[in-house]
């Protein structure tokens, strides 16, 4: 019996091993997505034309409910929950990203770099910030910021299930010694 017992939990332990494998994996795949529709968003709604790179550390931004949101109340509501639970809830610490590495490997210097949140819920954070120098995409975004003064724009996207981005919004970012101040 005893025998017929371990032989159903290794069993088991293997089944489950393989289900949270796959649901590891898609995740994964919606976050590369994510990830790369923020980016061509912002590449394509860039100020300027410059060589863009991209932190492979994922940082705890923060969120902000801005008046754009007035016009879209599902969405604000939703930001303002998320606004309202991170309030409560302890950060994160910024963490190496294997997903963000692989995608956007190159170029590791640029005159400006984007900055990625962890998604909550369906909604993503992300700042670019433009330099009057190049920078090494290994930059910890408070170096950035210091280089980047007055040039940093935050983007909040709201994503649908399968990636695609249902929503976005953008406003500039300045950053004083008090620090972030909405424009």
């Amino acid at each position: 019996k005893n025998r017929i017992m371990k032989k159903i939990i290794i069993a088991i332990s293997v089944l489950l091993s393989c289900i949270l494998d796959i649901h590891c994996q898609d995740s994964c795949r919606i976050s590369a997505i994510v990830y790369e529709n923020a980016y061509n968003y912002i590449k394509k709604a860039m100020p300027e034309k410059c060589l863009v790179c991209v932190s492979n550390h994922i940082i705890d931004l923060g969120f902000y409910v801005v008046s754009e949101l007035d016009s879209f109340p599902d969405l604000k509501k939703e930001l303002q929950d998320l606004d309202d639970k991170k309030s409560v809830e302890k950060g994160y610490s910024d963490f190496y990203s294997k997903t963000l590495d692989k995608l956007f490997a190159k170029p590791v210097k640029a005159k400006a770099i984007i900055y990625f949140s962890k998604m909550q819920g369906s909604i993503l954070r992300v700042d670019l910030v433009i330099c009057s120098r190049y920078i090494k995409r290994s930059i910890d975004f408070d170096s950035a910021i210091s280089l980047g003064m007055g040039n940093t724009f935050s983007y909040i996207f709201f994503f649908r299930k399968d990636g695609t981005i249902r929503k976005a919004f953008c406003y500039e970012m300045l950053y004083e010694a008090i620090g972030p101040v909405l424009q």
